[in-house]
């Protein structure tokens, strides 16, 4: 006796039929769309959660344009290019700038600088709604050399450069402290503070959330002031906020660190960003410093 067929489900959730009919969507980029009124049903936006017949014909119009344009790159973001080629380039990304798009809504990261810039892009990248075209990561705070991949195979190939940990990068800080010592390392894991998301934390601390990874710091120091000084950062594991996480866990955070200082509110000193500047990428195929004298002068 033939097995009875399985009947298609008279209703599913509406971020669900956004999906099937927007694969370059990702289930969170889905509810976004929901959230901002972008899918409609007779006139109604429709809301996370509702229900409806998996053929049902609803109004896209609105998501369809806001993909569109967002495919399109953005002219008004402007950055300064490093370096150049055919397969990438390296930018001088600012402070206040996204290396990638977080959510369906930025608009004005450097992938949408690169989507503006390289028109072949857009054609390569359709299947995603907002590619990551850096291979790594710069806070939103940190300025100088940022990787644009211009192709999927060369985002691969520095993505493996980074994961086996064959680049090395270079950062400049200003830091708060007297350190007794010109040069010094710091060995620390780093894992996830479990009680605020958006913050790192060295071994040291009792509670840390899985996976704690291994990180090492190379710090000379290059010039002191009254109370802070200025430091080169060397780096080849590439753990979320290593310098600032280490720097502070020795006691001399970054100024401007209001997340890794805990007298940040009784600095005499309170610039908007972390003062830290990614100032050279080194691979044994590739070499670039970044200009750095208006960073190092503007203290």
């Amino acid at each position: 006796m033939a097995a009875p067929r399985e009947q298609a489900p008279k209703y599913v959730r509406a971020e669900e039929w956004v999906q099937a009919h927007f694969p370059q969507l990702s289930r969170r980029q889905a509810r976004e769309a929901l959230a901002g009124e972008l899918v409609r049903k007779s006139g109604t936006a429709l809301r996370k959660g509702d229900r409806v017949a998996p053929n049902a014909t609803l109004d896209t119009k609105g998501l369809e344009t806001h993909l569109i344009r967002l495919g399109q790159g953005n002219a008004e973001v402007v950055l300064d290019v490093l370096y150049e080629s055919t397969d990438f380039a390296v930018v001088d990304k600012p402070a206040g700038t996204h290396g990638h798009p977080l959510s369906l809504w930025d608009d004005a990261t450097v992938t949408h600088w690169a989507l503006h810039r390289y028109p072949e892009l857009r054609e390569a990248l359709r299947d995603k709604a907002q590619p990551c075209l850096t291979p790594h990561r710069l806070d939103i705070g940190t300025t100088g050399a940022l990787i644009v991949c211009r192709t999927k195979a060369n985002y691969e190939l520095w993505r493996g450069r980074f994961s086996r940990h064959e680049v090395t990068k270079q950062y400049l800080a200003w830091c708060w402290g007297s350190p007794k010592k010109l040069k010094f390392e710091i060995n620390l894991g780093i894992g996830h503070d479990p009680s605020v998301p958006s913050r790192m934390l060295p071994d040291t601390e009792p509670k840390l959330r899985p996976p704690i990874l291994p990180a090492s710091t190379s710090v000379s120091v290059l010039e002191t002031r009254e109370g802070f000084f200025l430091c080169r950062a060397t780096t080849r594991t590439g753990v979320t906020h290593q310098v600032r996480v280490h720097l502070s866990a020795l006691g001399f955070p970054l100024l401007g660190d209001a997340l890794y200082d805990a007298t940040f509110a009784k600095r005499p000193l309170k610039p908007l960003w972390p003062q830290l500047r990614a100032s050279e990428i080194n691979h044994p195929n590739f070499c670039l410093q970044t200009p750095s004298e208006r960073f190092i002068t503007s203290l």
